[in-house]
């Protein structure tokens, strides 16, 4: 019933979507029952992660543009 935190990807003050309020939307897309969206932490920067619904299928897809440079 309603929205849940399935993991905490990626852990630290730094990880998650973000302030939710500097965004004018947010970017996701689904594929196949795949959620597709964007998470940020000071170490990879901003970039793709997915969600299938559980726990052990939600993280990063990959780290596109390693380091903190994002590939946002």
């Amino acid at each position: 019933n309603g929205t849940v935190r399935l993991k905490d990807i990626w852990l630290g003050e730094d990880g998650g979507i973000g302030d939710l309020s500097s965004y004018a939307y947010i970017r996701t897309a689904e594929l196949n029952g795949t959620l597709y969206f964007r998470a940020r932490n000071t170490e990879k920067g901003l970039e793709v992660a997915s969600t299938d619904g559980t726990a052990a299928n939600t993280g990063l897809v990959t780290d596109i543009a390693p380091g903190a440079a994002s590939s946002d």
